[in-house]
């Protein structure tokens, strides 16, 4: 009998060892969360008949040329035309990105407030996402993701160095929009408080920066000049901008 008995609670070990396991769920992700995250963007907008800045643009460097004409005429020089493409909007930055989320996994709602800054450019940024989708991996608490939505930023320039020449102050101020798309994950290595990637693309991006003071000096000149015409500064120093596309990569931290 005590034979029988030790077979029968053998038998049974073996069997529950031997019987799948249920795979435990990622880390829930919070309904509330706050984060931040830190990385570098580069956007890129090319110059020409565009919206918000357009006709600013091509006024601008018409005028611009114009006067080039007119130095020219009075120096018996032969000083070359400035090109679009000395007008446009162009940037490595470094940026922070404070972040909200609502909802947790599955579908939920996220807005960010990205903040960029390089030499010559500085953003600040209202990002909102209406669509979001996240889907934990069963057993390493990680949590990918994708997001869309649309991004509209301020943006201020206090310098411009236009290409082969020197470093000119401006003051320009102006809008850009942008339409992005971002995939990203989150891994909980400690719960409750996942570390963040993500890379983040805007395939239509528009926008520029314009310096009022700078853009109305550029008048073309009219009956005999008074005195000597002058050279003018490239006219990106007044306006640059155009639509392009962006793209930023990120690390960070959630707190939920």
């Amino acid at each position: 009998m005590k034979h029988v008995i030790r077979w029968v609670l053998a038998a049974s070990c073996v069997a529950t060892v031997g019987l799948p396991t249920k795979n435990v769920a990622a880390a829930e992700m919070g309904w509330f969360g706050i984060g931040v995250r830190l990385g570098y963007a580069t956007p890129s907008l090319k110059a020409g008949d565009v919206p918000l800045v357009g006709k600013k643009l091509s006024d601008a460097l018409t005028n611009a040329n114009k006067m080039v004409d007119a130095y020219n005429a009075a120096q018996g020089t032969n000083r070359p035309h400035y090109a679009m493409d000395d007008l446009n909007l162009t940037a490595r930055a470094v940026q922070i990105t404070p972040s909200l989320h609502l909802g947790g996994d599955g579908m939920f709602f996220k807005l960010e407030a990205p903040i960029g800054v390089s030499s010559e450019l500085k953003t600040y940024g209202l990002g909102i996402y209406p669509i979001n989708i996240a889907i934990g991996i069963p057993g390493i608490d990680l949590y990918p993701y994708i997001s869309a939505g649309g991004v509209g930023t301020w943006a201020t320039s206090t310098s411009f160095t236009p290409t082969g020449g020197q470093k000119l102050v401006v003051d320009a101020k102006g809008l850009i929009l942008e339409a992005r798309v971002a995939v990203g994950a989150k891994l909980y290595l400690v719960p409750m408080v996942p570390l963040s990637v993500e890379v983040g693309y805007s395939p239509y991006a528009a926008g520029g920066v314009v310096d009022t003071t700078r853009l109305n000096a550029l008048k073309p000149p009219s009956g005999t000049p008074t005195a000597a015409p002058k050279l003018p500064d490239s006219p990106g120093a007044a306006v640059r901008g155009g639509v392009g596309h962006m793209l930023n990569m990120m690390v960070g931290i959630d707190f939920q």
